[in-house]
């Protein structure tokens, strides 16, 4: 019962943020979540902290941008968990090859 009460809930408040959630609301909403989750990668990753040294966070559209390449070179500083790469290479490929979608590390997917 409790489940049922908490899906409803939560399917409530996504319809009342989705009726709200237009024009100027939306972008505003968008703005605050963008502002959020730089500010969480600063924090957490040093990746982050250091691609945007010298520049104000807050105005996150104007951020140097990211690719594939600079993701894989410093992943071990990049991600928020602490993760290495070879470990996360090491059971992706594990769960690639057993087609297994489950596999972790550590306590983390």
């Amino acid at each position: 019962m409790f489940r049922l009460l908490t899906l409803f809930r939560s399917y409530l408040g996504a319809r009342r943020r989705l009726l709200q959630l237009r024009g100027a609301g939306l972008a505003r909403f968008q703005h605050q979540r963008a502002r959020a989750i730089v500010a969480h990668a600063m924090r957490h990753a040093p990746f982050y902290r250091a691609h945007f040294a010298g520049h104000d966070p807050a105005d996150w559209p104007s951020l140097p941008t990211v690719d594939r390449i600079a993701m894989m070179a410093y992943f071990d500083t990049f991600n928020t968990h602490g993760i290495c790469r070879a470990d996360a290479l090491r059971v992706a490929w594990r769960g690639e090859r057993s087609r297994d979608a489950a596999p972790t590390l550590g306590d983390r997917k």
